[in-house]
């Protein structure tokens, strides 16, 4: 018995590392947030689940801004500090279990919202533009402003075929904001 006990405490071991492996492959190690494969796989299956009754879904690409700088100027350690504030302030901005965050790149982010507004997802982003705004990210006994762009909009069910055109007609929005400055 106690041989037997010895096997379930291994098969439970293995799957517990099994279960952690999975979790890894999901998400960003720095951030904690979704990482890209997660969300290539969750939301084009959110967007069709909206396109089926033709439904609700925003997306809001944040870009930080001058991060390149950031970098240069402050070393990577900083640059990750502020990847690691940024995805707090999402996650203490966006709470519904549907929502997914995601970082998808060195410093863009995405959120898809379903069920959400345009209307809704902009107010949304200003939080967040606020919030970083209200609380700067503190490195080492330094204050580190940063500010983020961001893109907002939903599928558009007479022009957008693919999620992944609502993607790129949302990015471009966010593209646009940083050149505008």
């Amino acid at each position: 018995s106690q041989e037997y006990d010895q096997q379930i405490a291994t098969e439970l071991a293995l799957m517990r590392s099994r279960a952690e492996i999975e979790r890894m492959t999901r998400v960003d190690a720095l951030t904690g947030l979704a990482n890209r494969r997660e969300y290539d796989n969750v939301y084009p299956k959110a967007w069709h689940q909206a396109a089926r009754s033709k439904g609700d879904i925003a997306l809001i690409v944040f870009d930080l801004d001058h991060f390149k700088a950031l970098n240069d100027g402050h070393g990577h350690l900083a640059g990750d500090a502020c990847l690691q504030h940024f995805a707090r302030i999402l996650e203490g901005c966006f709470r519904r279990e549907v929502d997914l965050l995601a970082r998808i790149g060195g410093e863009e982010f995405v959120v898809v919202l379903p069920s959400t507004t345009t209307r809704d997802a902009e107010r949304l982003a200003e939080t967040v533009r606020a919030e970083l705004e209200r609380m700067p990210c503190e490195w080492q006994g330094r204050t580190l402003p940063m500010t983020v762009s961001a893109g907002v909009g939903s599928a558009d069910w007479t022009d957008d075929a693919t999620p992944a055109s609502t993607f790129a007609r949302v990015d471009s929005v966010c593209y646009a904001a940083k050149m505008a400055g």
